[in-house]
């Protein structure tokens, strides 16, 4: 992993501190001068705009993101049933079912005898 050698390493709290300034910042870029679109607003409004305009123009995964921000995101249900029940109590559910078919459904245990040789 490279090192920087010429600046010290931020802390992480350092650096969680830097994004809400840097997002506060004026915007400096294209479209930022006097009379332009993006005259005197910060990077977090350009990047809020053309974000929505991205969305705008059919970027599905834009629209996607500022709809989850602003409506939150769909909650997930998860439907769960808990059932308390032996292995004993199956095997005797499991039989009655098989002896409760229509006449001649049983199962019935059996032996074959061999026949003797004449």
């Amino acid at each position: 992993m490279p090192t920087p050698a010429t600046v010290p390493l931020l802390a992480k709290s350092q650096i969680a501190g830097l994004v809400p300034v840097a997002a506060s910042l004026r915007y400096t870029g294209p479209e930022s001068g006097p009379g332009e679109k993006f005259e005197g607003m910060s990077n977090i409004e350009v990047a809020t705009i053309r974000q929505a305009e991205a969305a705008a123009d059919g970027n599905f995964d834009e629209l996607k993101d500022i709809r989850d921000r602003i409506l939150g995101r769909p909650k997930q249900s998860v439907e769960r049933l808990n059932i308390n029940v032996t292995y004993e109590d199956k095997l005797r559910e499991l039989a009655e079912a098989e002896n409760s078919g229509p006449r001649g459904s049983r199962i019935i245990d059996a032996e074959a005898e061999a026949e003797a040789e004449l």
